[in-house]
């Protein structure tokens, strides 16, 4: 690829990320791409912003059945994620530079780790389940023999038990020998999201170059240096400082949930009402977005707008209770963490460093946006300073189902009046917004 491609390359991420970033202003931690049938865990994804493909510049259409061509941005089991609710195929007349652009937008937002899945299923005793059959198919429409879009590739790497192709495709490859010509009859299912091939019948005429069985990888010095390490030793290593690494991050957030839920309930005052409205309105707008995308109800409930209220309530005063506590113990977002932040994005976009260099000193606002996570995290970390903090060895398991309790029980929180904890505490009694550093043990 040469640096005039790079740049048109980089170009149309910025776009893409841009339209993300306009609406869902969180990192994601993780991308996740659904394959064939797994579309139902984008409806676990909390707090949804969606974003259909079509909408998104640059994206591909996913044509393939099960695949509902949308990216979903959220919360994960309180893990910020990006997930694509279908991806594209070869097979569907997609480069590969088309197919791998959604995954790069992915990572431009944020996302360190990818997971890809897929539904898969033995076929044939003579195949294993992952088998690769390499082949070159052209198809056209039985009715008119009219060759559509996406109905032929070369060299294509046809994973056995994938799912991937179209009903009864697959199936017309069993007990074929690698040289064999085979002719493929099959017909679209009538929901097929590409109109002009929905309910047809399709003839294919395939060649099997070739038959490649799957086979175990062998964890060695061979295999680590493949990936740029020196040796075995080093690839467990490394492995086991990223696991601990993300069980360490899991951990935190458990801990500043807590944290910030005890804040809540320590302190109960009076809001200014224009803050107050403001989040409110911010927050309907986004909820609004969402239910129209997923095909919800017009208007929101009068329950749906009570716990908005007390969401919005929660964050502006929690706002305001860690900008005290931060003023008071003269908490600062130094001049050196602030450029640190700036270099750590500007690393997530190789090759358009400097670009982005240009766009935060530019843009005062963006370049807020980056100080206000970092002023909230030291402010934390300030107080589980003073804090007595308990801790105890679990499982990655258990941390997990500790993680999912601590967001239930926040949900559960949030859904309950803003009423409810006054009169659990007394109207009488007088909160300060923050205790101070000399008065944390209190």
């Amino acid at each position: 690829m040469t640096n005039r491609d790079m740049r048109a390359l980089s170009a149309r991420i910025a776009e893409s990320f841009d339209v993300v970033q306009a609406r869902w202003g969180e990192r994601p931690r993780v991308g996740i791409v659904l394959g064939t049938g797994l579309s139902s865990l984008a409806a676990e994804i909390k707090q949804p912003v969606v974003f259909d493909y079509a909408a998104l510049p640059h994206f591909p259409q996913a044509t393939a059945v099960g695949h509902a061509g949308r990216l979903v941005c959220g919360l994960l089991n309180g893990l910020p994620v990006a997930a694509m609710d279908g991806r594209f195929h070869a097979y569907e007349g997609y480069s590969h530079a088309e197919i791998t652009f959604p995954i790069r937008v992915i990572r431009a937002l944020g996302a360190e780790t990818l997971i890809v899945s897929n539904a898969a299923g033995g076929m044939n005793p003579h195949y294993a389940s992952g088998d690769i059959v390499v082949i070159d198919f052209k198809g056209r429409t039985a009715s008119d023999n009219v060759e559509h879009p996406g109905m032929a590739a070369q060299g294509h790497h046809l994973e056995l038990g994938s799912g991937r192709f179209i009903p009864g495709f697959e199936d017309q490859l069993i007990g074929k020998k690698a040289g064999a010509d085979v002719e493929v009859k099959v017909s679209f299912p009538e929901e097929y999201p590409v109109p002009a091939l929905a309910g047809q019948d399709a003839i294919f005429d395939v060649t099997i170059h070739e038959i490649r069985e799957l086979a175990e990888t062998e964890i060695d010095d061979e295999f680590a240096q493949s990936l740029g390490l020196q040796d075995v030793a080093s690839l467990r290593k490394a492995v086991e400082e990223q696991i601990n690494r993300e069980l360490d991050q899991q951990s935190r957030l458990i801990l500043k949930k807590k944290l910030l839920d005890k804040l809540d309930s320590a302190h109960d005052f009076e809001i200014p009402e224009g803050m107050k409205k403001q989040e409110l309105e911010n927050i309907t707008r986004q909820v609004m977005m969402d239910h129209n995308e997923r095909g919800g109800e017009a208007e929101l409930t009068d329950d749906e707008k009570d716990e908005l209220k007390v969401i919005a309530e929660r964050r502006v005063r929690l706002g305001l209770v860690l900008a005290e506590i931060g003023k008071d113990n003269k908490i600062r977002v130094s001049d050196q963490e602030l450029q640190k932040a700036v270099i750590t994005e500007a690393q997530k976009y190789p090759g358009q460093e400097k670009r982005v260099f240009d766009y935060f000193s530019k843009n005062r606002h963006a370049l807020e946006g980056l100080r206000a996570p970092i002023y909230e995290d030291k402010v934390v970390d300030f107080i589980l300073e003073l804090s007595e903090v308990s801790t105890r060895e679990v499982t990655p398991a258990q941390l997990v189902e500790e993680e999912e309790k601590t967001l239930a029980e926040g949900i559960e929180k949030s859904e309950k009046p803003s009423k409810a904890k006054k009169a659990a505490k007394g109207e009488d009694k007088e909160k300060k917004p923050a205790a101070k550093k000399k008065k944390a043990s209190e």
